[in-house]
């Protein structure tokens, strides 16, 4: 790999030089052949260079946050490291670890993660990508051959993160924190990676649209983030830190999964009133360099921004265009699923087959009645089969397949990572026991399903 160091080397202020951990018996567990392709990266080349000290050294990144709404001013990168930057056709991307020991952010934690949740990172963000939602993706995990502790003893594992940026809103406020000068150069920086010529109030008005765009797409897809601190809101607009996420099974507003997401802050419906804080909180950075009539300006327009991408994302779900009487339906499937135990995504997945029909005959009479305004308005169901996946990471599938996974098998976990390749059709190559595996209903639960963060 040849690897650039730009970050660095243009902002030594908001980094630390710092080489990965040695581990015992570095090993590929799983590997994205098709973005390794794309990157001119495979496995012996990974392993080569995080194997030679001359070659690994990287930095880590220094970053503030809103950690659950109170401010840290340092946090940074405390098991992670920016290896360098590779070019591919004129674009930029990061090569990043997780795992990789601990750095002078670490906080007295002990750098390492294990196998499970680096697999379910890498299942997660890869079936993301899948769904078109913009995201980090995952080029491999590897196991370290150390075992550590968490709540019981476990292999440990590294994951290769790739990225256009990992900028983020708590990367400017710890920038802003340092001064005027480094704010500047930040800033700068930020938006020559990722909208290049843009004035400052273009690329807070840029960073306001992607990101609307990007937690449009999350509700649409039933995504829960888990832990939307500012310094998980990336200036790319891509999804980042697959830690305590999930995707909903019933259409449940208040779907809350993280285990330290005590009082709801980042439940699904909070999402979007979520986002438009943290970009105020952006905003609140850039001020020095941004006017208050500007900020105030675009982050006006934020409600009616994410308005617009919500209903643009579920009429495509819906196989229809947006119009005034498209807009009521939609509105009115909000609140009509809540509480009638449907499933979200066999409902959606329904659209496309029998025109709707689905399991129409189970539904409550006032979902059946929606699906006769549907019909009146003319949708287009021949396009609805690519537009609403057969798969999705069913917390199910990836607890069952995380738990082999575990134990040495990674069968599921291939399995997974073949379907969420292309999440709209059954893998050609799956065996009709994969495809019933990846179809099962989900199961009842006794106790609500709830995520960790696997620091």
């Amino acid at each position: 790999m040849t690897l650039t160091h730009r970050f660095a080397e243009a902002l030594p202020e908001m980094c630390t030089p710092w080489s990965p951990e040695c581990f015992p018996d570095l090993q590929v567990a799983v590997f994205n052949d098709a973005l390794g392709r794309r990157l001119g990266i495979d496995g012996e080349r990974l392993l080569a260079a995080l194997g030679d000290e001359e070659r690994n050294a990287g930095h880590a990144q220094a970053y503030a946050g809103h950690q659950f709404g109170q401010f840290v001013p340092l946090l940074g990168d405390g098991r992670a490291l920016l290896l360098g930057e590779v070019e591919v056709d004129g674009q930029s991307y990061d090569i990043h670890l997780k795992g990789s020991g601990p750095t002078p952010f670490a906080r007295g934690g002990d750098g390492q993660a294990a196998i499970g949740p680096m697999l379910r990172e890498y299942l997660v963000s890869e079936a993301m990508a899948g769904l078109n939602i913009p995201t980090t993706r995952s080029l491999a995990v590897l196991t370290t051959g150390k075992r550590i502790q968490r709540e019981t003893v476990t292999d440990g594992a590294l994951l290769v993160r790739v990225a256009r940026s990992h900028l983020r809103v708590g990367s400017l406020q710890h920038a802003a924190l340092r001064g005027e000068e480094t704010l500047r150069k930040t800033l700068d920086y930020a938006v020559a990676t990722l909208s290049p010529g843009s004035s400052y109030k273009e690329f807070y008005a840029g960073v306001v649209e992607s990101q609307a765009a990007l937690v449009a797409k999350w509700m649409r897809a039933g995504f829960v983030h888990g832990v939307m601190n500012t310094d998980n809101t990336a200036l790319s607009g891509e999804t980042i830190d697959y830690g305590p996420c999930a995707f909903i099974d019933e259409f449940d507003p208040d779907a809350c999964f993280s285990s330290i997401d005590r009082q709801g802050r980042y439940a699904f419906r909070n999402q979007p009133a979520i986002l438009g804080w943290n970009l105020a909180r952006l905003a609140e950075a850039m001020i020095p360099l941004l006017s208050l009539e500007d900020a105030h300006e675009v982050l006006g327009g934020y409600a009616s921004a994410y308005r617009r991408r919500w209903l643009e994302e579920m009429a495509d779900a819906a196989g229809l265009a947006v119009t005034p009487p498209v807009e009521e339906l939609l509105d009115d499937l909000a609140e009509l699923l809540p509480g009638t135990g449907i499933d979200y995504h066999r409902f959606l997945r329904g659209l496309a087959e029998a025109e709707g029909a689905g399991a129409e005959g189970a539904y409550p009479p006032e979902v059946r009645l929606w699906l006769e305004r549907w019909r009146a308005l003319g949708p287009d169901t021949a396009a609805l089969s690519e537009k609403n996946p057969l798969i999705v990471p069913r917390n199910h599938l990836l607890e069952e397949a995380l738990a082999l996974a575990e134990g040495g098998d990674l069968s599921r976990v291939d399995l997974l990572a073949r379907a969420f390749a292309n999440p709209y059709a059954w893998p050609s190559d799956a065996s009709e026991e994969e495809i019933a595996w990846l179809d099962r209903p989900v199961p009842p639960r006794r106790v609500p399903f709830v995520t960790y963060c696997g620091t």
